[in-house]
């Protein structure tokens, strides 16, 4: 992990101690929180936290494993890297991840898609990872997902990837020819995310063709309760929850740690 990321331990004792107990999950992590330093801040290890993201993370808990892979990739918010995994999975994707440097693309996709096949995921109702928002970034091989298919050497890569999936899919009971196709669709599912997500890197392009923005969740709900008093009573009541800094917030105690190393070096 890099010194933008901060693991609660306690939580991940709790995320092993639930896999222990629930052999059809194979990886568990707690809610992730972003944050963002002040100005003067913003590109230093230590600082005043100017603003944090809610609490976010999702469990997949679909039996079939090609609905948890659609699911997941349809909003893949929250970093699937720091989570507790069994020994057996880990050892399956360093297998894999060892032919490929540590910044690439396909590094994720195997991440994330390993663990998903092998079984269901859980988010544990308590703080697990905060990551540092910033302009530091790492130098990543490639410029996007273009890039990368584009690359002379991506179809050996793929190959190798391909081979050892198609390994974990038999093993599992799949015919070669349906291992094939599911492995293709999980690549495709993968990809259709990351363009997606890079859409909006060439806004130069964009911006002639720009679509109308729609009102985000929150807008359209708080529209939807307007005129509910009790109703919109228990919505900001709910809100005023899932604020780290609220005292009453489950993620509470463990975010003040965070934020008192972080400003206060305690």
């Amino acid at each position: 992990m890099g010194d933008d990321d901060i693991i609660i331990p306690e939580t991940m004792s709790d995320c092993a101690d639930f896999l222990g107990n629930h052999p059809d999950y194979s990886m568990c992590f707690g809610r992730q929180v972003n944050i963002r330093f002040r100005r003067k801040d913003y590109n230093k290890p230590f600082g005043i936290i100017e603003r944090q993201t809610r609490p976010f993370g999702r469990s997949l808990e679909d039996e079939d494993m090609l609905v948890r892979i659609k699911n997941f990739w349809s909003d893949a918010s929250f970093f699937i890297g720091f989570v507790v995994k069994r020994i057996e999975t880990e050892k399956i994707i360093r297998d894999i991840t060892k032919n490929f440097s540590l910044m690439e693309i396909m590094v994720e996709f195997v991440l994330a898609s390993v663990p998903i096949i092998f079984g269901k995921s859980k988010c544990i109702d308590k703080l697990g990872y905060v990551m540092q928002i910033s302009d530091n970034r790492y130098n990543f091989i490639h410029n996007s997902t273009v890039d990368m298919i584009l690359l002379p050497d991506f179809s050996k890569k793929w190959e190798v990837c391909e081979k050892k999936f198609l390994e974990i899919m038999r093993e599992k009971g799949r015919t070669e020819e349906e291992s094939l196709k599911i492995i293709k669709w999980f690549f495709t599912v993968f990809l259709a995310y990351q363009f997606s997500r890079e859409g909006g890197a060439y806004s130069d392009v964009a911006q002639t063709h720009a679509p109308v923005v729609k009102k985000n969740l929150y807008k359209k709900v708080r529209s939807l309760i307007s005129g509910h008093s009790q109703i919109k009573k228990l919505f900001y009541k709910f809100r005023t929850l899932t604020d780290v800094s609220n005292v009453e917030s489950v993620c509470f105690k463990d975010f003040e740690k965070v934020k008192n190393f972080l400003e206060k070096n305690e």
